[in-house]
C-alpha cells in the first residue's frame, strides 16, 4: 500500500489504447475530442508507456482515446480521473467536455470530471498531450525552457507514462493527510484536508487512528468537526509517549488513518504512512535524531532502461535501493526530478535517506521560469513530504545564474509547505571542471525549522583525463 492510501471505488485504465499523432493542429479543427476520431490515423499502444518505445521519433502532440463503462453506483458520488504521470503537458475531455490540463512531466495530477461523467453508460475519454522538441517549439514551449530534467541533454520523452484511473468518492471526502513529526516534544502534527462538495456545511465526525511500528494503536482523536462547502483543513496534534525513531537501521514507520463518520458510519477514510524522526545541520554537520550522521551517498540517474521515466522491471527499483545499502550507503540522491511513484515507500521501508530534487535542473531563465519553480516544488513536496527517508529538498543543480535569481522565493515556498527538512539552493553551485575550483561559496543549505541558509561545502569535480595538476592537488 502506498504512503497515502485508500480502499475507495476506481477503475484501472491500463491496457490498449488508440493513440493519434497531430503534427499540423489538425485536431482541434476536425474535432477529435468531440466524436470526430480519426479511426484511419489510429495507433494503438499500451498504457501507461511513453509513445517513445514504439514510436521513437514521435514528438508534439498526440491524443490519446479510451471508452470506458462507468458503474450506475458512482451516481451521485464525485467522479475524478487520476494520471500518475504525463509528458509534458495534458489536455482532457471527457464525452466531448473539456475537464481540465496540467503542466509537468513527472508527477501525479487528477481532474474533477463529475459534470462530464455519465454513470451507467459508455464514456469517451481523450487527452491531449504534447511532448516537447529538441528542434522546434510545441504550442509555444521550447524544451530547454521547461522544467524536463535532462530532456534537452538526450531526447524528449512523450505520452503517459504513469498509471491512469478513474475514482468515485463521496461528496464529503477526505483530499490529503500531512503529518509534521516533532520527536522532541514526542507529538505529530497532523492536518487533513477535507472536501465538501455541498452548498452548505456538514457536521460530522473526524477520527484519527495512529498505529504504530509494531502494530499496537500508538493514539487516538475523535471530535465532531464543521465542514463548510469546498475545501478545509483540520489540524490536529496526537502525542506519541516515547516515540521510537525512524533510522537507518530501524526504519519504524507509523501509519494514521483519518475517518469521516456520520452516525454509526464512515463516510470516508484515507491513511497515510509516516515517520518520527528529525534530520538537519549545523556546526558543520549531519544530524539523525540528535546523533551526528555521515553521509556515504549515491546519484541516482533520472532515465531507466526500456522504460525511460519508469522502469519497465517494477522490481528493479527495490533491488537498487537494496544494493546500495549492501554496499555500505546511507543515502540516495534522486537527480534532478521526482522518484517515480512508489519508490520513496520502499526507501522508507529499507531506512534510506533521500536528497530529492527538483526538476529545475538547467532550465533557461524565462519569465515563466519562477512560475514553474514553485509549481514543481510544490508538486514534488505535497507528494513527499510524509515520507521520513527524504531529508532534504534541493532547487537548483550546478545552475549558478537563476539560483541567484530565484532561490530566495523558492526556498520560501519550500519552507512554507514543510519545516521539517533541510533544503539546498544549489548544489554544485555551477558547473566545476577540472580547472575550476572556486565552489565554496556557491551553494548554501538552510538547516530544518530554519530560514537563514547556511554555507555548504558541495563539490561537483569532475576529473578529466589526463589528470591536471590542480585536480591532484
Amino acid at each position: 500500500m502506498t504512503a497515502d492510501a485508500t480502499t475507495r471505488d476506481r477503475i484501472d485504465l491500463a491496457g490498449q489504447w488508440q493513440l493519434a499523432f497531430d503534427p499540423d493542429g489538425e485536431g482541434a479543427r476536425n474535432g477529435w475530442t468531440h466524436g470526430s476520431w480519426p479511426d484511419d490515423r489510429t495507433n494503438h499502444v499500451q498504457v501507461p508507456s511513453l509513445w517513445n518505445l514504439t514510436h521513437p521519433d514521435a514528438e508534439g502532440a498526440g491524443y490519446y482515446r479510451t471508452v470506458v463503462d462507468l458503474p450506475d453506483r458512482w451516481a451521485g458520488q464525485i467522479v475524478r480521473l487520476h494520471v500518475g504521470g504525463a509528458s509534458y503537458r495534458t489536455e482532457a475531455w471527457l464525452n466531448g467536455h473539456f475537464v481540465g490540463s496540467h503542466e509537468g512531466a513527472y508527477t501525479a495530477f487528477r481532474f474533477d470530471v463529475t459534470a462530464a461523467a455519465r454513470p451507467g453508460a459508455s464514456n469517451e475519454l481523450v487527452l491531449r498531450v504534447t511532448s516537447l522538441s529538441r528542434t522546434r517549439l510545441v504550442d509555444g514551449m521550447a524544451l530547454k525552457a521547461m522544467p524536463v530534467s535532462k530532456q534537452s541533454w538526450y531526447y524528449a520523452e512523450g505520452g503517459l507514462w504513469g498509471d491512469v484511473w478513474f475514482e468515485a468518492v463521496p461528496p464529503l471526502s477526505c483530499q490529503s493527510i500531512t503529518v509534521e513529526p516533532d520527536l522532541r516534544q514526542e507529538a505529530a502534527r497532523i492536518e487533513v484536508r477535507v472536501a465538501n462538495a455541498a452548498s452548505e456545511s456538514r457536521h460530522v465526525e473526524l477520527a484519527l487512528t495512529v498505529t504504530g511500528p509494531r502494530g499496537e494503536e500508538a493514539a487516538g482523536w475523535r471530535e465532531p468537526v464543521a465542514v463548510p462547502p469546498g475545501t478545509s483543513g483540520h489540524l490536529v496534534e496526537v502525542k506519541l509517549p516515547r516515540p521510537l525513531a525512524w533510522s537507518c537501521e530501524e526504519p519504524n514507520l507509523y501509519r494514521v488513518r483519518a475517518a469521516l463518520i456520520e452516525g454509526a458510519r464512515a463516510v470516508d477514510e484515507l491513511t497515510a504512512n509516516f515517520g518520527m524522526r528529525d534530520f538537519t545541520v549545523r556546526d558543520g554537520r549531519f544530524f539523525l535524531n540528535d546523533n551526528p550522521v555521515y553521509l556515504r551517498g549515491v546519484l541516482l540517474q533520472p532515465n531507466y532502461p526500456v522504460g525511460l521515466i519508469a522502469p519497465h522491471d517494477p522490481g528493479m527499483i527495490e533491488r537498487e535501493i537494496l544494493l546500495a545499502k549492501e554496499a555500505g550507503f546511507n543515502l540516495i540522491r534522486v537527480h534532478i526530478r521526482p522518484s517515480v511513484p512508489g519508490y520513496f515507500d520502499l526507501t522508507d521501508r529499507h531506512g534510506m535517506l533521500v536528497y530529492a530534487e527538483s526538476s529545475l535542473c538547467w532550465i533557461q531563465d524565462t519569465p515563466r521560469l519562477l512560475d514553474h519553480g514553485r509549481r514543481e516544488i510544490t508538486a514534488m513536496i505535497e507528494r513527499d513530504r510524509n515520507h521520513p527517508s527524504v531529508v532534504f529538498w534541493g532547487i537548483f543543480n550546478e545552475h549558478r545564474a537563476p539560483a541567484a535569481r530565484y532561490a530566495d522565493a523558492l526556498i520560501r515556498t519550500a519552507r512554507s509547505l514543510d519545516p521539517t527538512r533541510v533544503i539546498v539552493d544549489n548544489s554544485g553551485g555551477t558547473l566545476a571542471m577540472d580547472q575550476d575550483y572556486g565552489w565554496a561559496d556557491r551553494a548554501t543549505a538552510v538547516p530544518n525549522r530554519e530560514t537563514t541558509r547556511v554555507p555548504l561545502h558541495d563539490i561537483h569535480l569532475y576529473i578529466g583525463a589526463p589528470v591536471t595538476r590542480a585536480a591532484c592537488d
